[in-house]
C-alpha cells in the first residue's frame, strides 16, 4: 500500500508542462493533449501523470498523428513535476496542389514530400507547384513517396541553369 500512497503524492506528479521549438502549433494545444493523455490510472491504482510512469511514446505518437506541422518530438523530464516536450516543425518547401492544374486547392509540402498544412493563396509563385496525385487522404500523406527527394533534386539542377520552373507534372502513372 505505501507504493500505492507513494505513487498519488503530489510531490511526483507532472503539473507543468513547457513547449520549445514551436511557432505555429501553439503551447496550450500541446499542454492541452499532453495532459488529456495522461488522465486516469494504471489498474486503477497509479496515476497516469506519475514523472515515473507517464505515458511518454503514447505522448509523442499522438502529437505527431495530431498536429501534421510537427516532424519531430522528444519529451523530458525537467524536474521532479514537470516535463519539456521539444518540437521541430515543419518548413514548407513546395506546394502540391490537388487535381488538375488549373485547379487552386494547394497543400503546403515538406523537403521530403510530406503533405501538412493547406496553403493560402498566394498571388505570385512564392513556392513551386507539384501537381499529380496521391492515394487516400491528402494531409498526413507523401506525395511520390520514395521519389519526391530525386524529383525534387532534378528541379534544382534546372534552376542551377538559370531556369525558373513554376509547376511540375506528374501523371498518374508517376513519370510527368
Amino acid at each position: 500500500f505505501s507504493l500505492v500512497y507513494i505513487s498519488h503524492s503530489n510531490f511526483f506528479l507532472i503539473n507543468k508542462i513547457t513547449v520549445v521549438g514551436n511557432t505555429i502549433v501553439t503551447s496550450s494545444e500541446i499542454e492541452n493533449l499532453v495532459f488529456k493523455e495522461m488522465e486516469g490510472k494504471y489498474f486503477s491504482l497509479f496515476p497516469r501523470n506519475h514523472i515515473l510512469l507517464y505515458p511518454k511514446k503514447t505522448i509523442e505518437q499522438k502529437i505527431l498523428s495530431s498536429f501534421y506541422w510537427v516532424s519531430n518530438v522528444r519529451i523530458q523530464v525537467a524536474g521532479k513535476d514537470s516535463i519539456v516536450v521539444r518540437l521541430k516543425e515543419r518548413e514548407p518547401k513546395a506546394l502540391w496542389c490537388d487535381g488538375q492544374m488549373t485547379e487552386e486547392k494547394c497543400y503546403f509540402l515538406d523537403s521530403h514530400g510530406f503533405i501538412f498544412t493547406p496553403a493560402p493563396s498566394f498571388s505570385s509563385d512564392v513556392y513551386i507547384r507539384y501537381f499529380g496525385k496521391v492515394s487516400g487522404e491528402s494531409l498526413g500523406n507523401f506525395f511520390l513517396p520514395e521519389r519526391f527527394t530525386k524529383v525534387t533534386v532534378f528541379v534544382d539542377l534546372v534552376k542551377e541553369r538559370d531556369l525558373e520552373p513554376l509547376t511540375v507534372a506528374i501523371d498518374e502513372y508517376g513519370d510527368g
